[in-house]
């Protein structure tokens, strides 16, 4: 049976067992901060030279250079991610204005800023996706990673025509926790690879739910690795302990119609073939409690929000600090031929919804072509959602 390479994962603690809630850039700054913050940038608040903000996870950092230029990097390697290109101006400051506007001033002169203004109480945001984002609520105004002003409001079409305008197969599919709330492309099959890991901890606690019992210890901790680290030897434990035939059967019972095993090699989880469409019907099924027992449910979903922060990519970074999401993330490569990359997630809001996003693309574009695809969609979609889902 073959055996994918570890697929990626990410997350969060728990938040929702009963609720779900151009760039010209300098050389890397030797930063000695007159200040370091990590956590929004409220209204009000001044970056003077030198002072840092981090994101919540550490991994990425806005600085404002005593130069004048206002850069975001990656802690890990010095990377520089944005610029504001405003180096000649030194000794300039950048404010989080309160009428929304971030700005950055020289002598009293505003010399750049992100036209945000009109949304009193706006703050700004070091995002783990490594994004610097202006928001008014949950509502984004600016990015520095998804094209500068966002036209609000956000709808599904503006998902429709990022995903139409990405090379290869892109499926995904949002559903609210009583169904569908727009598809597209959604039923294309594709390899599940580590995504499938949800469907078999699924089929397991389905099979101990029937026998009146819980998970074994040694059960729960193939499960806690299967999911958290998406260790590909404690999937295929629980895979031959289930069955591979009565995975794919007891995910059919559930409506994931389209899902079957691959002809080629039917042993293989990683080969499952499914669809978008399909495993937002698992997520939803898991949200909603109808599996299993609704404690055996919540154990699962708390899996999911626990997994290993190195695998922080997919749903969870492009959106709103604090938002809580419990998902699992796949990929693939099949060398000379495609790249396979995949996340399904259930996102806490005002209003939880659920989003699943399949990809399929020529190998040479690489991993992190189906990662950016994946946040972008991510991104679209949480804002489409928080605007009232407006087709």
């Amino acid at each position: 049976m073959k055996k994918e390479p570890r697929a990626h994962g990410a997350v969060l603690a728990f938040l929702f067992l009963t609720v779900f809630a151009g760039a010209v850039f300098s050389a890397v700054p030797q930063v000695h901060a007159s200040a370091l913050y990590m956590g929004p940038i409220s209204s009000g608040r001044i970056l003077n030279p030198g002072d840092s903000v981090y994101s919540q996870d550490g991994a990425y950092y806005l600085t404002m250079q005593k130069g004048g230029n206002l850069v975001l990097y990656r802690k890990s390697g010095g990377a520089q991610i944005f610029a504001s290109n405003t180096s000649q101006f030194p000794g300039a400051i950048a404010v989080m204005q309160a009428d929304g506007d971030f700005t950055i001033s020289y002598k009293n002169k505003t010399i750049w800023d992100t036209h945000t203004n009109g949304h009193a109480g706006a703050y700004g945001a070091v995002q783990v996706d490594g994004t610097f984002v202006i928001y008014s609520g949950h509502l984004a105004l600016w990015s520095s990673g998804y094209g500068g002003l966002i036209k609000q409001p956000v709808s599904y079409a503006a998902l429709d025509a990022y995903a139409a305008s990405r090379s290869g197969d892109v499926g995904f599919a949002v559903f609210s926790a009583t169904g569908p709330l727009h598809e597209y492309h959604s039923n294309v099959l594709i390899r599940t690879a580590s995504i499938i890991k949800v469907g078999i901890l699924a089929a397991l606690i389905d099979k101990a739910a029937r026998a009146h019992r819980g998970l074994t210890a040694a059960e729960q901790n193939l499960a806690g690795n299967m999911i958290r680290i998406s260790d590909n030897d404690s999937a295929s434990a629980l895979w031959n302990e289930v069955g591979g035939t009565n995975v794919i059967s007891f995910l059919r019972s559930i409506g994931m119609s389209s899902t079957k095993s691959d002809p080629t090699d039917p042993g293989a989880w990683g080969y499952t073939l499914t669809t978008a469409h399909d495993f937002a019907v698992l997520a939803a099924a898991l949200f909603n409690r109808k599996i299993a027992t609704p404690a055996l449910c919540n154990y699962e979903l708390s899996l999911m929000t626990q997994i290993a922060s190195y695998e922080a990519w997919g749903i969870k970074p492009p959106l709103p600090p604090g938002t809580g999401v419990a998902f699992k993330n796949g990929w693939y490569p099949e060398y000379g031929s495609v790249w396979r990359v995949n996340s399904v997630g259930i996102v806490s809001a005002d209003h939880p919804y659920i989003l699943a996003v399949l990809t399929r693309y020529n190998v040479n574009l690489g991993e992190n072509y189906g990662i950016d695809t994946i946040q972008h969609l991510s991104f679209l979609a949480y804002q489409a959602h928080a605007n009232g889902a407006q087709k």
